[in-house]
């Protein structure tokens, strides 16, 4: 998945403004990294927020799991 098809969703789910995913767009293609690493660095999403998104992009599930 690519970091424009993850910061739309994330953005289209109301959990990044769309001023803010254009911003991560372009940070991440300057820093050559994903747009999840630079979420998870900067906590601009929660994770499990970003896995759902994941989850539904991917057609894959999502299940939380419990540790412990």
């Amino acid at each position: 998945m690519d970091n424009k098809t993850l910061l739309k969703e994330l953005a289209d789910g109301g959990f990044l403004s769309e001023e803010d995913a254009k911003k991560l767009l372009q940070e991440s293609t300057l820093a050559r990294k994903n747009a999840d690493e630079l979420i998870y660095e900067k906590r601009s999403v929660p994770e499990e927020d970003v896995a759902k998104a994941k989850s539904k992009l991917l057609g894959a599930p999502y299940k939380k799991l419990e540790t412990g």
